[in-house]
């Protein structure tokens, strides 16, 4: 698997959605390490408040 340290400079955002804690957190690291923000919704409904806050907040 090719590496992407730095590739978005912790500039960009990204969701992880998962009912599975463990597998969140996973995805989350790696994701973390290429460089991105990630942020952890364990279910749908956790994963559109925290899209709607973000939403809120770019405006």
């Amino acid at each position: 698997m090719p590496h992407y340290r730095n590739m978005h400079e912790g500039s960009a955002r990204v969701l992880v959605v998962d009912d599975e804690p463990e597998l969140a957190y996973l995805l989350s690291t790696a994701l973390g390490t290429a460089g991105w923000q990630p942020r952890i919704a364990g279910d749908g409904r956790r994963a559109l408040e925290l899209a709607r806050k973000s939403a809120d907040s770019a405006r």
